[in-house]
């Protein structure tokens, strides 16, 4: 699978998982999302896709500082309900970082490592999305604004022919959108894409 080479650019999240090292899935139980994983599990590159991972990588520093984030030990909330807007596709970004889970999560080992119930929606919280340290109860709150982002006037005119797969303007879409999600991923704070609060 080739991506986009600025797709390798991307920072990394570093996690460790208690889960993923007692069941020896990873000796050390360190593990780390690349933004190309997060793309295999949603299926597509998008500025959403790419806000949801800058704002795991943004919140889960700041809940952490220079220690590694602990994957099943952090709960995620969303203000809106899983249906409304992009709200669903920011929550399986964040879920799949954090390993937090709805009711139909994983219920835990005898009592330990349980996943269930730490994905919230229609949260009374003042931001997009809060992440929640399960050990300190210490948060993060933070909005996305895709609206910051420059756009290309004449992307919708290159959508219309790509979705034809018309070659030329394939070529000409796919440098249009992949600098939204450049613009995303390595110039958030210049924009604004993420605000905290």
């Amino acid at each position: 699978m080739e991506f986009p080479s600025f797709i390798a650019q991307a920072p990394t999240i570093k996690l460790y998982d208690p889960l993923a090292h007692v069941l020896g899935t990873c000796k050390d139980g360190l593990i780390t999302f690349e933004y190309k994983d997060l793309i295999k599990i949603a299926g597509h590159s998008c500025p959403t896709v790419a806000g949801a991972y800058t704002m795991a990588h943004i919140g889960l520093s700041k809940l952490y500082k220079e220690k590694n984030p602990i994957r099943g030990e952090i709960n995620v909330l969303l203000k809106d309900a899983k249906n409304i807007g992009s709200t669903g596709v920011i929550a399986s970004v964040l879920g799949t970082i954090t390993g937090a889970s709805d009711e139909g999560g994983f219920k835990g080992l005898n009592g330990n490592f349980s996943r269930i119930n730490k994905l919230g929606f229609r949260a009374q919280i003042p931001s997009d999305v809060r992440l929640v340290r399960t050990d300190t109860d210490e948060y993060v709150d933070m909005s996305l604004h895709l609206d910051n982002l420059p756009q290309d006037k004449r992307l919708q005119t290159y959508f219309t022919d790509a979705i034809s797969f018309e070659e030329d303007a394939l070529t000409h879409f796919w440098e249009a959108w992949h600098g939204r999600v450049k613009s995303v991923l390595f110039e958030y704070e210049r924009y604004g894409i993420v605000s905290i609060m």
